[in-house]
């Protein structure tokens, strides 16, 4: 194989691994409503809430016209949950997200192998 060749195909592979690994920090949020907490909870008492799910502090949910929203809960407030109910939103508690084995393998081993990968590559010219 000629040198070029070599380099392409070497910057071929690391835009794919860049590609990958930024694709997979980024948000898909498509067409989600951002509420402030205020309009949340307006939105609660006035009975327009379907459905929440509760994740740390963000709460994901769905109006009653299907509509999506998204807000965050800004401090722990103590009469959210019997609000919720009281109107008869379902809630759900949502675990945190964890990264996947892959992520994690690549984000702590992927700049070592890397750079033994590069060093070996000069070394072999």
């Amino acid at each position: 194989m000629n040198n070029m060749l070599k380099n392409l195909l070497l910057w071929l592979v690391i835009a794919i691994v860049l590609i990958t690994v930024f694709s997979n920090f980024s948000p898909q949020r498509g067409d989600i409503q951002q509420y402030t907490y205020s309009q949340f909870i307006n939105a609660v008492n006035k009975g327009e809430i379907d459905r929440v799910d509760i994740q740390d502090q963000n709460i994901d949910g769905v109006t009653k016209n299907n509509q999506r929203f998204s807000t965050y809960l800004p401090v722990q407030d103590p009469y959210l949950l019997g609000s919720l109910m009281k109107q008869g939103v379902t809630v759900r508690g949502v675990p945190p997200k964890q990264q996947s084995l892959l992520v994690h393998f690549l984000l702590s081993w992927g700049p070592f192998l890397l750079l033994i990968a590069v060093w070996i590559f000069f070394m072999r010219q």
